[in-house]
């Protein structure tokens, strides 16, 4: 019912406040309709139901005694609800499960009365299951490999227990979970886990109840599982755990220090005797029962200088443990030619035949090296003469040429002779060598040309190629002459077009018209307009780069290699026909990039078209917005104009049986209203009206 429903009586009563004379009425019974909710509405027992009537009385508002609502399940609902200023009674109020029978009844003050009723279904509202877990407790604790029995219990006031869904899973401090099981509770509600292999650490126990609707709610609490190896019973300060082999000795620990001739591993890394007191990768030499792979030689096992392999000092300590002191220093003659390297002390000999040691050995470990001038020449061995027995040789430089004797100096007198091969060309200064520090030049020639390279010849290896210059043109074969029997053909001559390589660069007539130098296959006498790039010449595909590719003199023209395909749009109104081009830029009208239009005649014709039209677009159709169909403004039908439970009601629309066709005309009827002259409902307006489409 309508808010704004009115009764014919009050419309009387109305008019008897506005100075018509009516005739005096009998007393007449009210009238009473619920407008809300609606008949077999379905609402949860949390709701706040909102239920509203129109109320009415033929005879006054002020006759009315009593507006009372009631319940078949919970009887009144509220006190008396009389109508406010608009004739509405209403009450909010929430009801029990199941199916009421709502009743208002309303009485007048002369005892007379009238009802409505509707039917609600109240349904239980959906709430969330309960979950807690019951055993263990929290923070419980439990040692590596015990069962531990997990124990919890469940309720839902909306489904019975063995329709729940109950999952028992723990989290690790990782945040790793893992699923323990699935399973249904029993019909008291209870659900357990028998948990074995729980992994050591600290765990979030959880577990989760899912009902019918989905629901889910978790409980949790802290389990410890720890390692029974993680304590330390000797009190040594090392649990198994942290390595302790042998947890009842005090003196066994991976902190210990290993002994030798025990047996036993002392500090616990699995081999036994390994003493290696000053971590020098040399076990204790007394430490006879060492399985493993390091020698067992040191000789100290309290200095990390001392063991076999280590540098022999002068300190009177046998560092490498070899038996003998101090040998391999510059304190010990090694090379037993009676002199030591050092220049203080030489305390002894590898033979024992030196009964007087000198210093200053320059190699002790070379007898043939010693600080000796056997010779006489003011050199020794030890100064590098290289004939210790031939005082010729030495390492003086007499030319300070940089080479001695001993190097190979065939004058020690001149320092432009010497012979050293210094550029590897086989050939010395001694031997002719004009200059030794470039192996391309020798005192050979190799070609028989009359000239060396140490005369100027640029390719001994080439009869051809010599410094003379044959016809004078100021150019040998050496500087590039191609033809030196012609004086207009050298290196850096101006080309001709004449079939000769007048320039000498392996090309002829390049740089001429009658040269393709770009390498299309066309010079500029053939029609090549850029010679310079392979890209354009008369045969080249036309792009779309603002040049003249093929050399017909247009640039771009349709169809060029990237162009784009571009749709006629005539309207202008930005959507394309499926007329186009291929241009590489928008010409004309030619100018969109879709084909969306469906009628390009009509700027209005366009996909999107949102406004209706009178008249067709141009070619008969009223299809405005390209969907294919022609849809109506106004679709409405005029109804029936009657009285209807004491209201005048109708649908605004057209008259007759069917709405108009697109761009023709037709009644249009609007305001059916009651006529008090004819005393029935009557259309207000009446007008002529043209279908608009689109």
């Amino acid at each position: 019912m309508k808010k704004n429903a009115f009764f014919l009586s009050t419309f009387a009563f109305a008019c008897a406040s506005q100075e018509v004379q009516i005739a005096k009425q009998a007393n007449m019974e009210p009238a009473v309709t619920i407008n809300s909710p609606e008949d077999q509405v379905t609402r949860t027992e949390l709701d706040n139901i909102s239920f509203v009537a129109t109320v009415g009385d033929p005879n006054g508002r002020l006759d009315i005694q009593s507006v009372l609502w009631s319940s078949s399940l919970d009887g009144p609902l509220g006190e008396n609800a009389l109508p406010d200023g608009d004739g509405f009674s209403e009450v909010n109020t929430t009801l029990t499960v199941g199916v009421h029978t709502v009743t208002v009844t309303v009485a007048d003050n002369a005892g007379l009365s009238a009802t409505d009723a509707l039917t609600v279904n109240i349904e239980p509202s959906d709430r969330d299951p309960t979950v807690s877990i019951t055993s263990p407790a929290n923070f419980d604790e439990f040692a590596f490999g015990t069962e531990i029995q997990l124990v919890g219990g469940v309720d839902d006031v909306n489904d019975v227990a063995t329709d729940l869904e109950v999952i028992w899973r723990y989290e690790t401090e990782d945040g790793e979970v893992t699923n323990l099981s699935t399973d249904t509770p029993a019909e008291n509600g209870t659900t357990s886990f028998l948990w074995q292999e729980a992994p050591i650490g600290n765990h979030l126990v959880q577990l989760t109840v899912i009902d019918t609707d989905e629901n889910e709610v978790t409980d949790e609490l802290l389990v410890v599982v720890y390692d029974p190896n993680a304590r330390d019973t000797d009190g040594d300060g090392w649990t198994p755990l942290q390595g302790d082999c042998d947890d009842t000795d005090p003196d066994i620990s991976p902190n210990a220090e290993e002994i030798c001739q025990d047996n036993i591993d002392n500090d616990c890394n699995g081999i036994i005797e390994d003493k290696d007191a000053d971590g020098d990768a040399h076990i204790d030499s007394e430490c006879t029962g060492y399985p493993g792979s390091l020698p067992v030689d040191d000789c100290d096992d309290e200095d990390i200088n001392v063991h076999p392999g280590a540098g022999e000092l002068v300190d009177g300590i046998d560092n490498d443990c070899n038996g003998i002191i101090d040998n391999g220093t510059d304190a010990y003659d090694d090379d037993g030619d009676c002199y030591c390297e050092g220049n203080t002390d030489c305390v002894g000999s590898v033979e024992s035949s030196c009964t007087e040691l000198g210093l200053e050995d320059c190699d002790d470990t070379d007898t043939m090296l010693s600080p000796v001038d056997a010779d006489g020449d003011s050199f020794s061995t030890c100064d590098g003469d290289c004939n210790d027995g031939d005082s010729y040789f030495n390492v003086a430089d007499v030319d300070n040429d940089g080479y001695t004797s001993c190097d190979g100096d065939c004058d020690d007198n001149d320092s432009n002779l010497n012979g050293d091969d210094d550029d590897g060309d086989t050939f010395s200064t001694c031997d002719g060598d004009c200059d030794d520090s470039n192996g391309l030049l020798t005192p050979a020639d190799v070609d028989n040309d009359g000239y060396s390279t140490c005369g100027g010849d640029c390719d001994d290896g080439d009869g051809t190629l010599n410094p003379a210059d044959l016809d004078s043109d100021g150019y040998s074969s050496c500087d590039g002459d191609c033809n030196d029997g012609n004086a207009s053909i050298y290196l850096g001559a101006s080309e001709l077009a004449d079939g000769l390589d007048n320039d000498c660069d392996g090309t002829v007539d390049e740089g001429t018209n009658a040269y393709d130098d770009d390498g299309d296959g066309f010079t500029e006498n053939q029609g090549d307009c850029d010679d310079a790039n392979i890209l354009i010449s008369p045969s080249a595909n036309e792009l779309c780069d603002g040049i003249d590719n093929n050399c017909d003199g247009t640039v771009d023209e349709e169809d060029a290699i990237g162009c784009i395909v571009y749709y006629q749009d005539t309207d202008g109104d930005g959507y394309g026909s499926t007329i186009n081009i291929c241009v590489c830029d928008p010409v004309g009208d030619y100018d969109v990039s879709n084909t969306s239009d469906c009628y390009d005649n009509n700027s209005a014709a366009k996909p999107n078209q949102t406004n209706f039209y009178s008249v067709d677009r141009g070619d008969g159709s009223y299809d405005y917005n390209c969907d294919g169909s022609q849809e109506k403004r106004w679709t409405t039908m005029a109804g029936s104009c009657t009285l209807l439970n004491s209201v005048c009601n109708a649908n605004n629309g057209w008259s007759g049986s069917s709405s108009p066709s697109c761009g023709t005309s037709k009644t249009w009827r609007a305001s059916c209203e009651w006529d008090w002259s004819s005393w029935t409902c009557e259309w207000k307006n009446s007008s002529t009206r043209t279908q608009k489409c689109r």
